[in-house]
């Protein structure tokens, strides 16, 4: 069985993910303060290996949150272009 690369999909890539997101209008610092207390907890040992333990790979650093709000826009647009090829509809 060919790789996805051998297959024609050299620029393919696909991984899931899990972030946390506030509701518009949560204060700024509020933000921040969770920010700083997850990124606190997700950088322990024990909860680092818990991840792994459960097929996980942490990342290396916690995007904050400017860096995830660019990250979530260009999952966005990388999957609106994915259903736009491939003309999916919800019909």
């Amino acid at each position: 069985m060919p790789t996805v690369a051998e297959a024609g999909l050299a620029d393919f890539n696909v991984s899931d993910w899990v972030g946390v997101i506030v509701p518009k209008g949560t204060p700024v610092d509020v933000r921040d303060r969770l920010h700083a207390t997850l990124s606190a907890v997700f950088a322990e040992p024990d909860v680092q290996e818990r991840l792994r333990g459960s097929a996980n790979v942490p990342a290396a650093k916690p995007l904050n949150p400017a860096e995830f709000a660019a990250f979530l826009k260009s999952e966005v647009d990388k999957w609106a272009k994915v259903v736009a090829e491939a003309k999916i509809s919800q019909n």
